[in-house]
């Protein structure tokens, strides 16, 4: 799929961080805390990161587990499935 298509679709419902967040999520593969993303959002402070991928959890787009203190969250699709959902 046309990758500037796929973030438009996104736009739709997404909005930028959030669509970062994404992407940084589809890039690692693996499930992630805050304190993991955290190095590759420079100037973004560690609670907007938290909200962003609380928010994207509330929406449906991320599932969360918690181990220890900390929740740790992984896409619910793939950036394709998650742009033919939309």
């Amino acid at each position: 799929m046309n990758a500037k298509r796929s973030t438009s679709n996104l736009a739709a419902v997404f909005g930028p961080l959030e669509i970062r967040v994404l992407e940084a999520l589809w890039d690692r593969g693996t499930a992630a805390a805050v304190k993991d993303l955290q190095p590759g959002f420079p100037g973004v402070a560690y609670t907007t990161l938290m909200t962003t991928l609380d928010r994207l959890f509330r929406k449906g787009a991320l599932s969360r587990f918690k181990e220890g203190r900390a929740f740790f969250y992984q896409p619910k699709a793939t950036r394709d499935e998650l742009t033919s959902q939309l």
